[in-house]
């Protein structure tokens, strides 16, 4: 990486210009499923992505930046709240788009997303692509304050299959690499409201599985197979990874489309954009420097490539060193709209933009926590924790003794035998997690099983995840 390494972190803001800062556009790109090394930004000396590449130089890349959950549509819950999903319950995959109706899986209707808070100051706003947050009615966009969508409701579909592609509402006609749909719609967006501030919110579905690709999207010569699953692998054999690289040449086309538009119309200086993923890739081998994969919580299924370019206020070239999470989208965003931040709530994300300018040294997280049915997990400083629990516990007995429904996430609060052995690593001397220093450091192993069992009080409810306030 060329770039400079942050020294001083009022480096990073034009302050001359923050004065007389406007309401910026804000964007927010999301990839799906993407491995921390897919960008030639980076490490990837296969795939060329010199629009994201561009993208990231012209801002500031985060080194230690996190997703709040190593599976999609938690993840996208916390990003756009601003809330640890475990708040409001919304900690597992949906299933299929007929058991999330069937159940009414979706996140609370007592959330309020970044759209309608933007929406609340001016904005226009638009989601692209996948939404994955409930398919029930008031689960929508629509519901949720954007006031445009192009995509699908549930939690994949085909990269050319059409069926199941709405636009505001009514199924979309259609035909071609829906993600080079994603990316032309986005564009004229921005060409009807390049007058007054927007926030679109583009998360096109690649890299997610079913691999598929457009076949210009293919290093020349390269012949065009169709990717299999490999359950060993995960998409890791030759024939998937040649599909995978073309996925991601593919999303680094859009980005290039959308960010020349914005060139185009004089818009750059003044747009806000967030460059982050949802979890990990999904081979064991997809994530290096890091271990794991989506659904685990090894570095590889959480650390995300996260980059913010706001030419206006932030300077080009530069990296940021502190702890953060997409959970911080949502305050920055509400801040650089000039927006305000709901009070009958608590939030966990936090505004990076004093730390832009140096108001505030250091980095806005000490300490992240995830859970999930394979474990508990939290980082502190260099250290983190993986509180591993027992499967075979079971929620049925625990039901009729307590006489209701009991979540997974729940378990701990009632079973003494719920966590296993837990495992501690020092990421400042084993980013890949293999070296468990658990028993030399009993101290703070406790300290931060107390930090998660804190957590887990805090985030205890008798609310079943899948129902909404009416």
């Amino acid at each position: 990486m060329n770039k400079t390494t942050l020294i001083s972190l009022s480096a990073l803001v034009c302050a001359a210009s923050l004065s007389a800062a406007k309401q910026p556009n804000i964007i927010v790109i999301l990839t799906d499923d993407l491995s921390y090394s897919s960008y030639s930004y980076t490490g990837n000396e296969n795939i060329k992505t010199p629009h994201v590449d561009k993208l990231i130089n012209d801002g500031v890349f985060f080194n230690q930046a996190y997703a709040t959950h190593a599976v999609c549509a938690p993840s996208r819950a916390g990003l756009l709240t601003g809330r640890y999903q475990s708040r409001f319950h919304y900690e597992t995959l949906s299933g299929n788009d007929k058991e999330a109706v069937e159940l009414r899986h979706g996140v609370s209707t007592d959330e309020v997303f970044l759209s309608r808070q933007l929406k609340k100051s001016g904005y226009t706003t638009a989601a692209f692509g996948k939404w994955h947050l409930g398919v029930n009615e008031e689960f929508r966009p629509a519901a949720r304050g954007f006031d445009y969508h192009f995509g699908f409701y549930g939690g994949g579909n085909g990269y050319f299959n059409w069926e199941g592609v709405y636009e505001n509402g009514v199924e979309a006609k259609g035909e071609g690499y829906l993600t080079d749909a994603l990316g032309d719609k986005a564009v004229s967006f921005i060409d009807r409201n390049k007058d007054k501030p927007f926030f679109i919110y583009f998360a096109p579905y690649n890299v997610h599985a079913p691999l598929d690709v457009d076949p210009k999207y293919l290093p020349p010569g390269t012949p065009y197979n169709k990717a299999k699953w490999d359950k060993k692998l995960g998409t890791n054999d030759v024939k998937a990874n040649t599909i995978y690289d073309g996925m991601v040449v593919g999303f680094d086309a859009q980005v290039g489309k959308i960010v020349s538009k914005l060139d185009e119309l004089g818009l750059s200086d003044d747009t806000l954009i967030f460059l982050t993923n949802d979890n990990g890739g999904t081979g064991q081998r997809m994530n290096p420097p890091f271990s794991g994969n989506k659904a685990s919580y090894y570095e590889g299924g959480v650390r995300m490539p996260f980059a913010i370019k706001w030419p206006s206020q932030i300077k080009a070239g530069t990296t940021f060193d502190g702890m953060m999470s997409n959970l911080d989208i949502f305050p920055t965003s509400i801040a650089a709209a000039k927006g305000e931040m709901l009070t009958d709530r608590d939030y966990d994300g936090k505004d990076l933009l004093p730390y832009l300018k140096g108001e505030i040294k250091g980095a806005p997280h000490d300490q992240l926590f995830w859970r999930a049915g394979s474990g508990h997990f939290t980082r502190k400083g260099k250290y983190k924790l993986h509180w591993p629990v027992n499967r075979k516990t079971s929620a049925v007995e625990l039901e009729k003794r307590l006489g209701r429904k009991v979540r997974k996430q729940d378990l701990p609060l009632y079973d003494q035998d719920y966590y296993l052995k837990p495992m501690l690593f020092d990421l400042s001397k084993d980013m890949e997690e293999k070296n468990d220093i658990a028993d030399q450091f009993p101290e703070i192993v406790e300290a931060l099983c107390k930090d998660i069992k804190d957590f887990d009080k805090l985030n205890e409810t008798d609310k079943i995840q899948g129902t909404a306030k009416k």
